[in-house]
């Protein structure tokens, strides 16, 4: 049939002829032979793309290369030849009313298609897989150490600027807070005793001290408040376990929990090198997640993709997992990209707080229009190793 189609009904197949052919549902063997060879190629071709992502931290890329050129070779270019030496092709057929001269025909007339459809603008949407990372949380650190006596809140709970979320006991710090007190008490009953014998020197004397110990007091009590852990922002809570450090002792500047600011999340969107030309900054993007597969949200890619994927990469992006990031592991036992790989960071208004730390996804994003022409080409290029195209 490809011949009929190349070089019109004149063509005769011996071999087709003498096949039995069946009367009903031939189309179903026109499907199955084309389906059969393109699915294939796809095997062979994943296999070998496969192959060289695992061989290349190894150096061994060439292996890879060569592994692809040989498919390449063997189911495109040697059926072709095949095909092509099969004819039996003479001077005769180039002659008027040979079988070239259709073939020519129909070359021309497919080259001009191809050449209208390299002109015409083409939507670019890149998918990948997604993580989310709640943008610059606010950590919380106690000023006074002490050991923690309570805790008010949980993981992923809502809270509001200046709320208790957890209190800590220190024995030294309460007992100067109480002593503090106390004297402010006395030298207040001082004064009124002094007031009361009429004796001006002892009251000038007894309203001296309690204004010193008020700001004593003062003191104290900023020590003494500062052992309630308070929220700095509206957000919510991002912690694991938080119950299990009642009981244990927290140091000046030590982190006890994060507090997620809500409405404004920044999500991680991996590339490669050959998508990272397309991404910048503005670009629109669309994007779901597992935890909300019916929920679309819209975002902005907020900046021009410029930090490298590497050992910090969210696990949620690995191939082994829901993601499409090819991984190894390195000698320290990280698990890091096979390819080098570039992050876009994704800005997105989430009002509801729907999103969560460590949550993954995929996400759409759209490049704008490019010519068709170009990026075939440019497809082919990426094809191509550079060595070749020095």
């Amino acid at each position: 049939k490809v011949k009929q189609l190349l070089f019109g009904r004149m063509t005769h197949d011996a071999v087709l002829s003498r096949m039995p052919m069946p009367k009903r549902r031939f189309w179903l063997f026109y499907f199955y032979a084309l389906s059969s060879y393109i699915y294939g190629y796809v095997v062979i071709y994943r296999i070998t793309t496969y192959m060289s992502a695992k061989l290349a931290p190894y150096g061994l890329e060439t292996v890879g290369t060569f592994l692809s050129g040989t498919a390449l070779f063997m189911w495109v270019v040697a059926p072709l030849f095949t095909f092509f030496k099969g004819l039996g092709l003479s001077q005769q057929d180039w002659q008027p009313g040979g079988r070239l001269r259709r073939l020519t025909w129909m070359a021309g007339l497919a080259l001009l298609v191809c050449a209208g459809l390299c002109a015409v603008p083409r939507d670019l949407t890149i998918t990948r897989s997604l993580a989310v990372q709640l943008a610059d949380p606010d950590t919380v650190r106690p000023d006074t150490a002490g050991l923690v006596e309570e805790c008010y809140v949980k993981e992923n709970d809502s809270v509001k600027s200046g709320q208790p979320l957890a209190r800590l006991r220190n024995r030294e710090v309460e007992l100067r807070f109480i002593e503090a007190r106390s004297k402010v008490e006395i030298s207040e009953a001082m004064a009124q005793r002094a007031m009361g014998l009429d004796t001006p020197a002892e009251y000038r004397e007894a309203m001296n001290t309690k204004a010193q110990a008020e700001t004593a007091l003062k003191q104290a009590k900023v020590d003494f408040d500062r052992l309630t852990l308070r929220s700095n922002i509206d957000g919510i809570v991002v912690a694991h376990d938080l119950q299990t450090k009642v009981g244990s002792w927290l140091r000046p500047s030590e982190g006890f929990c994060q507090i997620a600011p809500v409405g404004f999340t920044r999500i991680s969107i991996p590339l490669g090198e050959q998508q990272v030309r397309y991404v910048k900054k503005g670009q629109t993007v669309k994007l779901k997640t597992y935890a909300y597969p019916r929920k679309l949200m819209t975002a902005r890619v907020a900046e021009d993709p410029l930090l490298v994927l590497g050992k910090d990469m969210a696990p949620g992006l690995s191939s082994r997992r829901e993601g499409d990031v090819a991984t190894g592991v390195d000698r320290e036992g990280h698990e890091v990209p096979i390819e080098r790989m570039f992050l876009a960071k994704i800005q997105v208004d989430d009002p509801e707080g729907l999103l969560r730390q460590g949550m993954t996804g995929r996400a759409k994003i759209f490049t704008g229009r490019h010519l068709l022409g170009r990026l075939v080409w440019q497809s082919l290029l990426d094809l191509v190793s550079l060595d070749y195209r020095f």
